[in-house]
This record gives C-alpha cells, structure tokens and sequence, in this order.
C-alpha cells in the first residue's frame, strides 16, 4: 500500500538551485513567457528557427496567428482547435526577452511538479513515487564550439524546459535518490540518496549549467560531445529558492482525476533498494514555526525556518563531515561574491519551505511548442518514469547519440 503524496512531501524536496554566476538567460514563468509571446502557425512543421527575424527562411513558410502581447490562455487553446495540425504551433519570443525574469526577483518565479506513482514490473505493486521539479527559462543560449572558443555558436533556441525527479519509497516516503536531468534526458545520471547533496533540512541541492540549464549534483565543467561542447556550473551565481511550487493538475490521468497521481510500470533503476522494514510506517512529521495550514487546502510554509525541519532519515556521520566541509566552503564562496542576488546564508541557517498551488491553468493542454521546443505535458519523462541507468562520461563523451537502456529485469 503506497503513502499518499501530500504537498507537504514536495514542498519538502523542492530542490534549491545554484545558477551560473555568468549566465544571461534567467527562468521564467509560463504566464510571463505567454504574455510576452506571439503564436506562429508552422505549414510544414516547427523548424529550428527561434529568433523573429528567421522566419523569412522556414520551409513551406510561418503564419502569425497571434502578434505579441494579445496571446492569452484562452486564445492559445481557442487557436489549437481552429489549425489543422496543433504541433505546428509556436510560441515564440523576441530577443528583448530572451534575459528571462528579473534576477533580483528570483523567488517570484515557481518550479512546476507532477508527480508518479511507479508500479513494479512484476505484480503491479507500489514501487515508488517519482516527482518531477520542472524549470522553464525563456531561451537556450549559445554554446561556444569548439572547446569554448567562440568560433561557432550552437545551440541556442526559444523556450527551455528542464526538470530534476526526486524519487520516494512508495510505503515510507523516504528519499531513495535523484535524477539530474540534461538535455531531454540524453545525459541524465542517477544519484543514490547518500550521495545527493542536501541542505541539513534535506532540500536537495542541484547545480544549473550555464546556457543550457541543465541541472547537475555538482558544480565544475562537465565534459560532454568530444570536449567540445562542456557544462559549466557553479556555486558563486544567484539561487533560486521559490516561495512557490505549481503542481500540475490540468492534465487529465488515467483515473480521470487531476488531484490524484499518474500510475506507470516501473522500467527497473539502478539505485540501491530501501532497507526492508518490518512494517510501513509514516514519514517523519514536519515542523514550522508559524502559520501551518490553509484550512483544507495545501501547504502554508513559506515562513517557516528549515533549521526546524529534521530530516526525514538520519545522516551517517561521514555525510555530516560532509556537509561541515561544504558549509565552509560555501562560507568562503558566499563572503567573496557580494554582487549575488540571493546568497547560501552558509548552508546553516537554509530555506523556508515553498507553498505548494494546485494549477489547473489551461496551458496545460496546449499541444504546440514553446519557441523550438515541445512542452514538458508531450515529452517521455513526464507520463513515464526515468531511465533506469545514468549515461556516464564515455557516452557523454563519444557516444551522445547512442540509445539508452529502455528497462532493467526486476529484482527478485
């Protein structure tokens, strides 16, 4: 029998985010993205062009629907039921947007979430809960090829859709690891739960590379394509800790009821199985400091202190030598860049909780793209569970284009 997955458990993990000191392109909201968006009909198909000035070269040629500024939510779903074919929309934006939200009102933009509930193979049982924490930026900036020099600019494109899953044991809600996604899952890597990087409250921690945006358990130059075309991250830049989280319940599931979660077949994982209990029992209770619960509605956490949240299961005494290690590290990182828009506070004080919404809004059954790139409602990872294993450097490295592992048998 699975736990129930309250939004007090995502508000729990809702991952906190280093971005790239350097990095132009700042995330966004869909409403602030739509409201700055003109809708484009594609005849022949949504082609690679993402700026307004390379229309003019499309194949079969680009139909404005919308101009920019008169895009609502209404007239997006209004449009996708007049076109033939509701896949050759786009969202695109000019480049005066492409910056993304105001960086010193990080917070203000939310992480989107959409949960499953993985099933095993075998019998059909509760396996675990997957969560996915998606990112939206505006643009996909360049990458400097080869070797970062700027010899040929790649890459870049309107509209970014990352995510991070946060995988749960079904029973005990306890963290079993985390899938850093990058770049639609072709160089995803699992990290089993001792291993991922956490707060002393136990928000995961997660590294956002530059351009690219995606996300990482640890900062430094991640090699990938040859060397040619690496991620970069690092601690020194702006973190994004929203005070609100939108869990995605305008999609309809199998069981005809948004609230609840989708169910799909587990595909195996490498991580490490949870520890066998003699009984369920429940997650660790949370605690805040002031104004607990809305009345009959989701979580009130925003103003509570995550030094009085105790984590969910206890740290071995290397992890907290650790931690001690990375909070001095962070200490020094922290005195040294005071241009940041938010800092770390040293790792010891941490992050009040976000507040969790139940977003039924009607982008959600938009079936288009957003710029060049399709909505996280139509890709893999969001109506199926992660890759069971990690790609690693080698196929990072020379085999990018190599197909993944599709399943692993079941454990016995």
């Amino acid at each position: 029998m699975a736990a129930t997955l309250t939004d007090e458990v995502l508000a729990r993990y809702c991952p906190v985010l280093f971005l790239h000191h350097l990095d132009k392109y700042m995330p966004c909201s869909v409403e602030w993205f739509i409201q700055r968006a003109g809708l484009h009909y594609y005849n022949e198909g949504v082609s690679g062009c993402g700026e307004l000035h390379e229309f003019s070269s499309v194949p079969g040629g680009v139909e404005e629907l919308l101009p920019a500024g008169q895009v609502t939510q209404e007239k997006l779903l209004a449009e996708q039921d007049r076109v033939l074919v509701p896949e050759h929309l786009s969202l695109t934006l000019d480049s005066m947007h492409f910056g993304g939200h105001d960086r010193r009102r990080l917070s203000e933009v939310p992480i989107y979430v959409h949960a499953k509930l993985v099933l095993d193979q075998v019998h059909g049982r509760p396996e675990a809960y997957e969560i996915n924490y998606i990112t939206f930026y505006a643009f996909n900036g360049h990458y400097a090829v080869p070797f970062g020099l700027p010899i040929l600019m790649t890459g870049n494109h309107v509209g970014d859709w990352e995510h991070l899953t946060v995988r749960l044991d079904a029973r005990t809600l306890e963290l079993q690891g985390v899938w850093y996604n990058a770049h639609r899952n072709i160089e995803g890597e699992w990290c089993p739960a001792a291993a991922v990087p956490r707060t002393p409250c136990g928000r995961i921690i997660g590294h956002v590379a530059i351009n690219g945006h995606g996300i990482y358990p640890h900062c430094g130059t991640i090699s990938r394509l040859f060397f040619a075309a690496n991620d970069r991250t690092s601690r020194a830049g702006p973190v994004w800790n929203p005070t609100k989280i939108r869990r995605m319940c305008g999609v309809p599931h199998e069981q005809d009821a948004p609230h609840l979660c989708r169910t799909v077949r587990s595909r195996g994982c490498t991580l490490p199985p949870p520890q066998p209990m003699a009984a369920p029992r429940p997650p660790a209770t949370l605690r805040a400091t002031s104004a607990a619960y809305h009345a009959g509605s989701s979580l009130a956490l925003a103003s509570a202190r995550s030094a009085d949240l105790p984590l969910l299961h206890p740290l071995s005494s290397q992890l907290q030598e650790a931690q001690q290690h990375r909070q001095t590290e962070q200490q020094d990182v922290s005195s040294s860049a005071g241009a940041r828009d938010e800092h770390w506070s040293g790792m010891g004080t941490g992050y009040a909780l976000p507040q969790v919404e139940h977003d039924t809004s009607l982008w959600q059954q938009y079936k288009g793209y957003w710029g060049t790139v399709v909505g996280p409602m139509h890709q893999g990872w969001f109506s199926n569970p992660e890759p069971p294993v990690s790609r690693g450097l080698l196929r990072r490295l020379f085999l990018p284009c190599a197909p993944g592992v599709d399943s692993l048998p079941p454990r016995a």
